[in-house]
Order: structure tokens, then sequence, then C-alpha cells
């Protein structure tokens, strides 16, 4: 039985040693990011925003809300669309981000274009 103990333990301390880090940051690379996205006044009352992460609808931020989730870290594509959709010109938005294991990114997605398209400010 110690011996199990013992050996568990071992594999245990392996599996959190061998676990990679993240560049000069000193947190593991397995830990999730933390993604908030607020909404700017000037979207209005009845317009809402979908949000999707990697091809992957995220979430909807309606009026007076924000978008707060947790992420895996890395690199995403996050996508946003104006709804309900104000004519065919409106612009599906695609940004790249960068999230850092364990840290926060917080972004502010505003109107430009006369309306015609949501764009993400921030960090």
């Amino acid at each position: 039985m110690k011996l199990l103990l013992a050996l568990l333990i071992g594999a245990l301390g392996c599996a959190i040693a061998a676990a990679p880090l993240h560049a000069g940051t000193g947190r593991y690379a397995s830990e999730p990011s933390r993604l908030v996205i607020h909404r700017s006044a000037n979207f209005g009352t009845y317009m809402s925003i979908n949000v999707y992460i990697d091809g992957v609808f995220a979430g909807n931020i309606p009026f007076n809300q924000k978008y707060d989730a947790l992420v895996p870290a890395g690199h995403h594509v996050v996508a946003l669309e104006q709804t309900p959709r104000r004519g065919a010109a409106l612009l599906v938005t695609e940004q790249r981000v960068n999230l850092a294991p364990g840290g926060m990114s917080v972004f502010t997605v505003v109107t430009t274009d006369g309306g015609s398209k949501a764009v993400l400010h921030g960090s």
C-alpha cells in the first residue's frame, strides 16, 4: 500500500513538473483566460451582439449587459454580429486575440461606419 501511494505521489509530481509553462509568465498553459466584452451604449436599446469564438457561438450581449466567460488561453478569432440585422450591408467583424493563461482581457464593442459594423476595441 505504501509503495502504491509513493508511486501515485511520484506520478503526480512528474505530471506537474512536465506541464508546459507559458513563456515568461510562470503560469501553466492549461490555465483558462477570462474574456470580458463590454457593449457600448451607441448600439441602441433593441440591438444585441452575438459573440462567436473560433466560429462557435459563445453568447449574446443584450442592452446594458456584457460577455464574461473563461476561455482557453491562446490565439482565438472573435467574431461579432449585430442582431437584428440592419439590412444586407451588415458585416460580421472578426478580430484575432491572444489570451494569456490566467489573465483577463477586456474589450469594448463599438459601432462604426454609421452603425453598419461592430468593432472590438481594447487590450
